[in-house]
């Protein structure tokens, strides 16, 4: 069967700009409850028109916290066939311990392995270790920043390609309440090859939201990341705009 390449094109779009740099920022859960907690998202979509569409997915993520000690867990992936044929593979799981040394400063670090067919990484293992800092923390207002330094080792599918590489990964967050019933959120990200400055990854993720009530709103998105130096055939820049309706219960 032949597979409609507008088909092709979106889902593999849509794969790459997920898996660039994972914004692991917006998905701390960040809680005051001590002990354990997280949650877990399963998603499965089947799809007939010109094409038989199958995609499924899981992430879990959980955190502990006993001041001053924070430690967050995510494990995703995710698979899509498009006429019976495996189009997309990508899987990765990315662990983060935090000490807070007070309500200012907070040390990290990190580690992050995952795989990605679409962006023909077979194997990219990341670590990290930096100070993060809260700059403010108000109800209408919240500012974090963090630079820390990161290892990487990446085993490219094509041509037995081994990269390894000493990078900066800074990082910014920032959230506002412009209006009761408007919020606007940033983070960006910036990776460096220390060795060679011309060799970077950025990606932003901005959200507006539109609040009909305290569990209805109406969410508009957009993420772009951008690779200096991508593997071959991956194209460098890639952006995504999402809108829809978010619910709360």
């Amino acid at each position: 069967m032949k597979i409609n390449i507008l088909t092709v094109f979106f889902i593999s779009a849509v794969t790459l700009l997920q898996a660039q740099v994972i914004n692991t920022e917006k998905l701390r859960i960040n809680s005051d409850q001590t002990g354990w907690n997280g949650s877990v998202d399963f998603t499965f979509d089947a799809i007939q028109n010109t094409n038989q569409i199958i995609t499924g997915g899981a992430r879990i993520r959980t955190e502990y916290l006993n001041l001053p000690h924070r430690l967050l867990l995510i494990g995703q992936g995710s698979l899509s066939r498009v006429n019976g044929q495996q189009l997309v593979n990508r899987s990765y799981f990315h662990s983060r311990y935090n000490y807070s040394f007070n309500k200012r400063w907070t040390g990290e670090s990190f580690f992050q392995i995952q795989h990605n067919k679409i962006q023909k990484i077979g194997l990219r293992s990341l670590w990290g270790v930096g100070p993060r800092m809260n700059i403010m923390d108000r109800d209408t207002i919240k500012l974090y920043t963090g630079v820390l330094y990161m290892y990487e080792y990446e085993e490219l599918t094509i041509e037995n390609i081994i990269n390894r590489s000493h990078r900066l990964s800074a990082y910014a967050s920032f959230a506002i309440a412009l209006k009761s019933w408007l919020r606007f959120s940033h983070i960006s990200y910036i990776q460096p090859n220390l060795e060679a400055l011309s060799d970077f990854r950025i990606s932003t993720d901005n959200v507006w939201t539109f609040s009909f009530t305290k569990k209805l709103s109406w969410r508009i998105q957009l993420l772009l990341t951008y690779d200096s130096e991508p593997p071959f055939d991956v194209p460098s820049l890639v952006y995504q705009l999402k809108n829809g309706l978010h619910v709360d219960f």
